[in-house]
């Protein structure tokens, strides 16, 4: 029946009347040898409890239904039931769970009374406990809600004090606390981030619960908790989910103001965790906080500074000119790389590599400050000599293949390939006997060749720049250098182009012009003969009037007098 996944049929074997029956039937499964006590579980084992008390029957009615469709379909039915039953037992505990958060949220004395209790200070450990246990359930189901709605939920939650019910359980000895805090933090400042940072800003003294997370990152106990307290920060300081630039400013002016030093403090500083570890294990009367701590104090050390790392390299990535002068006033980069290489038991041996994760976490923080290509971050980074440490731990670890190795020469291959000119001189320049020998990869050798380009690239435009300016400095030896070129560049005048030949047409017969004198020059060979050569000092000059070709423009006299006849010989036209 409730495979058929008919609304109406679930609605009714789902109900109050039904459902017990229902889950009776379904004890009795037939690839089992015994019963499964399931209404044993759901009546005697699962108790329900109020905390609060609720007045309104409805939302009780869909607790109880909700927690047994949960049971239904994740523990009785969870080998039988197809997508599309499981789809509408979804939707049906969706619409009970959005029901029970719009009535208790309407409901002003029910949460009037519930943080009334929460921040009553008499609580015991387990009345508190209870408190926030229901509070992150509540907040839980709010994740459901429609984003309009969702919103309109935390801002009753604020204006009852939920920071300082968020402060109260962060900074409580007792684990469970702590968690369920975070927790609830959580889904506040992921889903409502800007209107947790309005309210922190409005906080007096201003943003108190962001001083205390970033305390709590140093002093708590539990390494998980301590990640979920830097994934909390991240969230604040995201600039993507700031809205407007006052925001952002503010928000970021009064963090780097007064919590960026804090935060870094342990960088250089073990001690400063330590100290605040103990501290914080001093006020738990009970004994109960040390017994819950699983890692030892150097452990938390190493923990906090690797939070600590990934923090900065996530705001070189986002914050801009902020972090850079603040890594430039309190010459971060050098202090984190001091992580990367440890001392030695022996005081006689050198520094070795520290093969933990906090020297990825130191990599990872350098690498955001190369892959930006910003040359205030190169710059600071080849004056200050910081790839020292990194070539000089990446030399002693050798030939092992770990991640620290990958890690530098995957840094090493990005200045190849990006060509950042400042840095693959640097590397080549200062740091080439540290990996002269290697031969497992060619990013090396590569970077040398890059570096081998780029001098010579920058040798010829230096050339080309001085001779500009001396060119631009001696005018005249430039237009005796271009006079020289254009004289060679021009063609002979072999190679001229000759002029067209001259048609018929252009040409009309006529009676020629008398020569000079009124004399004219011909061979000195006898009539019909020709004998070549003899043009002055003749016996045979006489007057004549002989036939000429006369051009359109001008006329043209043939200097030889033919005996046989004008046109007899091919008259030759000298065109220049």
């Amino acid at each position: 029946m409730v495979m058929l996944n008919d609304n109406c049929l679930l609605e009714t074997l789902l109900s109050e009347d039904y459902i017990m029956r229902v889950i009776g039937v379904l004890e009795y499964d037939p690839e089992l040898r015994t019963r499964t006590p399931h209404r044993e579980y759901l009546t005697k084992t699962a108790v329900y409890k109020e905390v609060i008390p609720i007045h309104d029957d409805k939302v009780r009615i869909n607790t109880h239904q909700n927690f047994r469709v949960m049971y239904l379909k994740d523990v009785i039915l969870a080998k039988y039931l197809d997508d599309h039953t499981f789809s509408t037992l979804s939707t049906l505990v969706y619409f009970n769970s959005v029901d029970i958060v719009d009535r208790l949220q309407g409901d002003s004395g029910f949460m009037d009374n519930l943080f009334s209790a929460l921040l009553d200070q008499n609580n015991t450990v387990n009345r508190l406990s209870d408190l926030m246990g229901f509070l992150q359930e509540l907040c839980q189901l709010a994740k459901n809600l429609q984003a309009i709605a969702r919103g309109q939920f935390y801002r009753k939650l604020v204006d009852r004090g939920l920071s300082r019910v968020i402060e109260m359980a962060i900074c409580h000895t007792n684990r469970s606390l702590r968690l369920c805090g975070v927790d609830i933090a959580s889904g506040f400042i992921g889903h409502e981030s800007h209107l947790c940072r309005t309210h922190l800003m409005q906080q007096s003294p201003k943003c108190k619960l962001l001083g205390l997370l970033v305390e709590q990152l140093f002093a708590d106990n539990d390494a998980g908790i301590k990640s979920q307290i830097a994934e909390l920060l991240k969230n604040l300081l995201d600039p993507e989910l700031m809205e407007g630039t006052s925001e952002k400013d503010d928000f970021l002016n009064m963090f780097y103001e007064s919590l960026m030093e804090p935060l870094v403090s342990c960088i250089t500083s073990e001690n400063v965790v330590s100290d605040k570890i103990r501290e914080f294990r001093k006020r738990d009367s009970t004994g109960q906080c040390r017994k819950e701590q699983m890692d030892s104090d150097l452990s938390l050390v190493a923990v906090t500074q690797n939070q600590v790392c990934e923090i900065l390299a996530f705001c070189v990535q986002q914050h801009g000119y902020r972090i850079k002068y603040f890594i430039l006033r309190h010459n971060i980069v050098q202090k984190a790389l001091q992580m990367v290489l440890k001392k030695s038991t022996s005081g006689a041996k050198p520094r070795r590599v520290a093969g933990n994760y906090l020297t990825l976490s130191v990599m990872r923080f350098v690498r955001a400050c190369v892959g930006l290509k910003d040359e205030f971050y190169n710059r600071h980074l080849v004056k200050n000599n910081l790839f020292e440490p990194v070539m000089v731990a990446f030399q002693q670890n050798g030939s092992r293949y770990n991640l620290f190795n990958s890690a530098v020469i995957e840094m090493v291959e990005f200045c190849r390939k990006e060509n950042v000119k400042s840095l693959v001189g640097h590397l080549v320049e200062a740091h080439a006997d540290k990996f002269k020998g290697i031969e497992y990869v060619s990013v090396f050798k590569d970077l040398v060749t890059k570096h081998e380009q780029n001098v010579d690239a920058e040798q010829g435009r230096e050339a080309a720049d001085t001779q500009q300016q001396q060119q631009q400095q001696q005018p005249w030896r430039r237009k005796a250098e271009s006079d020289d070129e254009s004289y060679f560049n021009e063609s002979d005048d072999d190679d001229a182009e000759q002029p067209p030949a001259l048609s018929a047409s252009d040409m009309e017969i006529g009676p020629a012009r008398p020569p000079p004198n009124g004399l004219e020059i011909r061979s000195g060979g006898p009539a019909g003969g020709s004998q070549g050569g003899n043009l002055v000092g003749s016996s045979d000059v006489r007057p004549t009037s002989p036939t000429v070709f006369h051009n359109k423009s001008r006329s043209i006299s043939p200097t030889v007098n033919d005996a046989e006849g004008p046109l007899a010989k091919k008259l030759k036209v000298d065109a220049s």
